[in-house]
């Protein structure tokens, strides 16, 4: 995959860019689709991250820009890499309102969520955080199923998530001196 420097969902959860590179690989490699390709239940999910049209028109909205085409979508990596990041951000924003246990959830915690969220949707992933039953999408793939492969794949840091993660703490370590 590209690599992807997020922003706003890094500081709603707490995590490091490191851990969001995993928990995106995470995504993508349940999902196995390339950048160019539809495919999820009835073919009607688009891109690596496999999204909704609605989804997809929720988040244009909500970057106040107009709704790509599906070939628009399907041709630019860096947009479904934005997409992608804005819509697990929607969906942690959206949890933190509602959910105690979500806000009160370590970084790795609220990205397992998330993942789970990528899978049935925000009210979906509140809905399994209230009652622990689990829901499943059209091809029969349970959310747990992100889940637990966002939770697998973090505890065992890889190199490029153990290398980003000692470049943001060399940024703060910057950052500190330079307030001295």
């Amino acid at each position: 995959g590209r690599y992807y420097q997020a922003g706003s969902l890094l500081r709603d959860t707490g995590a490091s860019q490191g851990q969001y590179q995993t928990f995106a690989q995470a995504v993508a490699g349940i999902e196995h689709a390339r950048y160019d390709q539809m495919g999820g239940y009835l073919n009607h999910m688009a891109g690596r991250y496999q999204m909704s049209p609605g989804t997809i028109a929720t988040v244009a909205r909500a970057l106040h820009m107009p709704i790509p085409s599906q070939s628009e979508f399907l041709s630019n990596p860096a947009l479904q890499e934005r997409f992608f990041e804005t819509n697990t951000d929607l969906n942690a924003r959206y949890l933190a309102r509602h959910s105690a246990q979500f806000r009160n959830s370590t970084p790795e915690q609220k990205l397992a969520i998330l993942g789970y969220a990528h899978n049935q949707g925000p009210g979906g992933a509140l809905n399994w955080l209230e009652t622990g039953v689990a829901q499943s999408d059209g091809n029969g793939t349970s959310g747990t199923r992100y889940s637990s492969d966002v939770t697998r794949d973090l505890s065992v840091p890889s190199p490029t998530s153990a290398t980003d993660d000692r470049i943001d703490a060399l940024g703060a370590t910057i950052s500190k001196l330079r307030l001295q």
